[in-house]
């Protein structure tokens, strides 16, 4: 459902008994915010001023909130595209922009994008399940050729000195990307 604002911006809360999720259409379908109501908790990083700008497209990422989930497609950094004189945008094409917004109900929310840059269609489906956040994606390709992407998930989450993160066991090989290592 659509609600107030959120830091400035219109949004889409879910909300159960144990999670509160706000979702920001105009900022490239951003999570926002996940809210632990039992522990009181916020598990993303908030904007240090307390509030969003909204970014051009094609904008320089680190100039801009560095927090929250957002996606990184087609690409993270600004490149060429291969074989071609088409540069792709600093963190990808979607995290400035305003997405569609296909449905919404108090426990799922899903958007949808035209990519500037490539002949790509980006949807992302949010649903909360009990203490659980099931995100879908797709992507379609527009064109009859095919398309070379990347996709990231660029999530920044709030630590505590008490916070600890594991990793199931079949996890070997992971980056942190945060300082290069």
């Amino acid at each position: 459902m659509l609600s107030s604002k959120y830091l400035g911006f219109q949004s889409i809360k879910l909300e159960n008994q144990h999670l509160a999720v706000n979702i920001l259409p105009d900022l490239g379908f951003k999570i926002a915010s996940i809210y632990h109501k039992d522990k009181e908790f916020e598990f993303l990083h908030q904007p240090a001023k307390g509030s969003y700008d909204q970014a051009e497209y094609g904008a320089d990422f680190s100039k801009f909130d560095t927090s929250g989930i957002d996606d990184c497609i087609p690409t993270i950094d600004e490149c060429k595209y291969p074989g071609s004189y088409t540069t792709l945008p600093d963190h990808g094409d979607t995290w400035s922009v305003k997405f569609d917004v296909l449905e919404t109900t108090d426990s799922s929310a899903t958007g949808r994008v035209k990519l500037r840059s490539l002949p790509l269609e980006f949807e992302k489906k949010i649903t909360l399940e009990d203490k659980k956040i099931n995100i879908q994606y797709r992507v379609k390709n527009l064109s009859d050729k095919a398309i070379y992407y990347l996709w990231a998930f660029h999530g920044l989450n709030n630590y505590s000195k008490d916070t600890e993160i594991t990793f199931p066991k079949e996890y070997q090989n992971y980056i942190n990307v945060q300082n290069d290592e």
